[in-house]
């Protein structure tokens, strides 16, 4: 019935119900996505990144387009150079208190944890970029902690109390 010889396609398919699903159609010898899409067949066959197979009902597809190529921007280096960078990396001031660190912290560690995409079918360079993002949040905050520290530890004007 379904014809998976030859090449494939990659393709963003979107349904009338409002489901977008990423994958690829069979499209045998000729490499033509119109070619694919005009077979004679009821279904559309999309095998999903995750390798599963679904076979949509062409009358339930909105649109079918080629994917457009994402380039993720260049990771910067994983270690801040600096307590100065990673306040800046965090977007707080150089003279931030150990609140603001936390809650700029709390705001990235947010937009990129893993965890928050884990169910979205992203392109592996994107899921590379938000892990890298995500550890280079954590040992920003984490020097900018312990810059933190430092600088009251050598500040004449704060007084501890030893129990």
């Amino acid at each position: 019935m379904f014809n998976n010889a030859g090449q494939r396609i990659d393709v963003v398919v979107a349904l009338t119900s409002g489901d977008v699903h990423h994958g690829d159609i069979p499209c045998g010898v000729t490499p033509s996505l119109a070619a694919a899409l005009n077979r004679e067949s009821t279904y559309i066959e999309l095998r999903r990144r995750n390798k599963s197979v679904m076979f949509i009902n062409k009358q339930h597809v909105l649109s079918v387009a080629e994917p457009v190529s994402f380039q993720a921007p260049k990771t910067p280096d994983m270690r801040p150079v600096g307590s100065d960078d990673a306040m800046r990396f965090l977007g707080v001031a150089d003279t931030a208190t150990r609140a603001e660190l936390r809650d700029a912290y709390h705001q990235m560690v947010k937009k990129y944890h893993p965890d928050r995409f884990e169910s979205a079918d992203l392109p592996d360079e994107v899921v590379t970029y938000l892990t890298d993002m995500f550890q280079k949040t954590s040992a920003a905050y984490e020097l900018a902690v312990a810059s933190l520290g430092a600088a009251k530890a050598h500040d004449p004007e704060h007084h501890t109390v030893e129990a």
